[in-house]
């Protein structure tokens, strides 16, 4: 990786060196349409941009920012170009992530501190974000360091989020990389990691927000609800470790922190929080008491309950039945009581205590059971809202059976939220990517 970093600087020139204006020439006759050029794709241009070197990186670096649009459009028509001049910055972007990210960085650090403009720190973060790399992290958090009032307006904190979003998508190490970072930043850029954490699929991202909490009332909130947002939409990765501390917040001293963690177990339909989110119906303040009561009922599914008297009956109903019956009903959801199924699952489906439970059972014999079995179960953990069985409900887009097939597709639509064809492949991404 360093000798041809080497070899591409002595090759095409240190990127930092000359003006935007020399590499405009290059830049035109790639993209400008000639008499004898037909159609070409926007994966072709951004190669032939790549393969002008380092020279023209100030000239792709002034198309992203816009700086150098006009002095490379003219007076030419729209339609002389090989590409919408609407597409030339993203071509730009495209053809500037390609080249080689050490001295691009540097060139970035020098174009910065060069022309320190909301501008150029935009352009740049968006440049970070395509490259996906950890490496590119103490650049970002530069970058932010440089003018901190900016993170308030929306378009540059858009730009920020997305970039580091990007960065912990494609860089599976770039949580390591970033906890140093992110803990000695101030607190407004840590409010910005973690609203990107929760939108990111990395185990490490509980870690990382974990770790920011208890050190400013108001980051707090914002890590409560990152992980809310984690454990919703991946719960089969990190549920295990979000619910656990989201209930200990339930008996906080804050009740900002007591209502805020009250909504995020409702977010994740929690079942197991139900004695929690009873007691706190009766609580001083009555903003966690409306919380606590949204909760239950996203939780349950019982929505004409609401004083804590009714609660509490429902909630010792359910315990009965779970300790006299539900327990042994679950024992026989196994590939040897196949035939009683379907009235064992209605028989669970009306108590959702134990919706956790039964998910998970059902998650772990799902591979063993026989097709018609299998179709019954899919649309069991739809109904339940069993996101924890994705991944299980992607092995069966394996099948042979066409019917087993739709079936999980559905269940997976209609858990996910995600449109997505039924291709098993596209799925694993999604899922474990």
């Amino acid at each position: 990786m360093i000798v041809s970093t080497i070899l591409w600087i002595l090759a095409s020139g240190a990127p930092s060196g000359g003006s935007s204006q020399d590499g405009l020439p290059a830049v035109r006759a790639v993209l400008l349409r000639t008499e004898a050029t037909g159609t070409v794709r926007e994966d072709v241009l951004v190669r032939r941009l790549v393969a002008l070197g380092a020279s023209v990186t100030p000239t792709l670096f002034g198309l992203l920012s816009g700086e150098e649009l006009g002095a490379l459009l003219g007076e030419d028509e729209t339609s002389l170009w090989l590409c919408d001049p609407e597409r030339m910055s993203e071509l730009a972007l495209s053809a500037l992530a390609e080249f080689p990210q050490l001295p691009l960085r540097e060139f970035l650090r020098a174009r910065c501190a060069e022309h320190d403009d909301l501008g150029t720190r935009a352009a740049s973060l968006r440049i970070l974000g395509r490259q996906g790399s950890g490496a590119g992290l103490p650049l970002y958090f530069e970058l932010l360091a440089r003018a901190p009032a900016e993170l308030a307006q929306r378009g540059l904190r858009t730009t920020a989020h997305n970039a580091l979003q990007e960065i912990l998508r494609a860089d599976a190490d770039a949580g390591r990389a970033l906890e140093p970072l992110l803990l000695a930043a101030p607190v407004e850029q840590q409010q910005l990691a973690a609203e990107a954490l929760a939108g990111s699929n990395r185990g490490v991202a509980v870690t990382l927000l974990s770790k920011l909490f208890g050190h400013n009332a108001e980051l707090d909130l914002s890590v409560l609800d990152g992980l809310a947002q984690l454990g919703a939409r991946y719960p089969w990765r990190v549920a295990d470790e979000i619910a656990p501390r989201l209930r200990l917040q339930l008996g906080a001293k804050s009740s900002a922190l007591r209502a805020s963690a009250a909504r995020a177990l409702g977010q994740l339909r929690d079942s197991q929080s139900a004695a929690g989110l009873v007691a706190l119906l009766g609580d001083d303040d009555v903003g966690v008491g409306r919380a606590a009561l949204w909760a239950l009922r996203e939780c349950s599914g019982q929505k004409r309950l609401s004083t804590s008297q009714e609660w509490q009956h429902w909630l010792e109903g359910e315990l009965s039945w779970w300790k006299g019956e539900g327990n042994a009903l679950l024992a026989r959801l196994t590939p040897e009581h196949t035939p009683e199924l379907a009235g064992t699952l209605r028989a669970l489906l009306r108590h959702p205590i134990g919706r956790d439970q039964v998910a998970l059972t059902l998650a772990g014999v799902l591979g063993e059971l026989d097709s018609p079995a299998k179709v019954l179960v899919c649309g069991a953990l739809a109904q339940l809202g069993a996101r924890r069985a994705v991944p299980a409900l992607v092995e069966l887009l394996f099948e042979g059976d066409a019917e087993v097939r739709a079936a999980a597709w559905q269940a997976l639509r209609s858990l996910t939220g995600e449109e997505l064809p039924a291709e098993p492949q596209l799925w694993e991404t999604y899922a474990f990517g």
